[in-house]
């Protein structure tokens, strides 16, 4: 979504599409359940209140998806480690989180409070249980 404009399509889509998403924080637990209705609409706007105040910037660039009008994988990067993510550093950089229609399976490392990035400390993202 190079565009915030094309976010909030991309957010409404996922909204208003009638399905289940399983949204995984990258470096946390594999989330149980997948989530919809008003839960899932209070997780997309707890994400994207965050991504608006870190990426203070006129367009996005930061989310991308599968097939915007029909998703069912989405990557959403925090744009304070975005690294290379082109790769030529030889590191990989994991999405901050990671919507997806099938439950998704661990990737990255698992952040302890010592490795946790320093945005980290301004932001409480509240899990559903």
């Amino acid at each position: 979504m190079l565009r915030w404009e094309q976010l909030d399509a991309l957010w409404d889509v996922v909204r208003d599409g009638g399905k289940d998403w399983y949204i995984y924080e990258v470096g946390h637990g594999v989330p149980k359940t997948p989530l919809s209705g008003d839960a899932l609409a209070a997780e997309i706007k707890t994400i994207d209140t965050f991504l608006r105040a870190q990426h203070d910037y006129d367009y996005c660039g930061i989310v991308y998806a599968d097939k915007p009008s029909a998703p069912t994988l989405i990557k959403v990067y925090g744009s304070k480690n975005l690294g290379a993510s082109c790769g030529s550093s030889g590191s990989k950089t994991w999405p901050r989180w990671i919507f997806s229609l099938e439950k998704p399976e661990a990737v990255g490392a698992k952040l302890d409070d010592k490795d946790k990035p320093v945005w980290w400390k301004t932001f409480t993202f509240k899990r559903p249980k």
